[in-house]
């Protein structure tokens, strides 16, 4: 069967990945946030998905295409310059009681960022500090 890799299953990109494997192709997909799709094999990575030598990518627009690339450089925003208007949301949440747990967390990672040396890269490449905790890389 021949096989092709497809990034990005939204709203033009579930058809066009579906109409592939309707004429026959075993598909390959990714996408940020997982799809189940009658005939599509899911993948765990752009990487596994561009692994069958011919990759489609059907993304929202430039910024998705740098993060899938791992591009942090040059910053569409800096990371550090981020770290400013998480602050404020973080100190908005305390002041008015109001949990917000993810603006705690990106903080977190924000800040470990900037420690780390990657404060003058995009704010994208939190990516990479979330890797490294986790273990895979960064």
């Amino acid at each position: 069967m021949r096989r092709v890799g497809f990034i990005g299953l939204g709203r033009m990109g579930l058809p066009m990945a579906q109409n592939l494997a309707k004429a026959g192709y075993e598909v390959l997909t990714w996408n940020r946030t997982p799809k189940e799709a009658e005939g599509l094999v899911l993948v765990g990575s752009p990487k596994e998905a561009a692994g069958t030598g011919l990759v489609i990518t059907m993304l929202a627009d430039d910024a998705a295409t740098d993060l899938l690339e791992r591009r942090f450089t040059p910053p569409g925003f800096a990371l550090r310059l981020g770290l400013k208007d998480v602050r404020l949301i973080h100190q908005a949440a305390d002041t008015t009681h109001t949990p917000m747990p993810l603006a705690h967390l990106l903080l977190d990672r924000m800040l470990e960022g900037v420690a780390r040396g990657i404060g003058e890269e995009d704010w994208a490449a939190v990516l990479k500090v979330v890797e490294g905790s986790a273990g895979i890389g960064g």
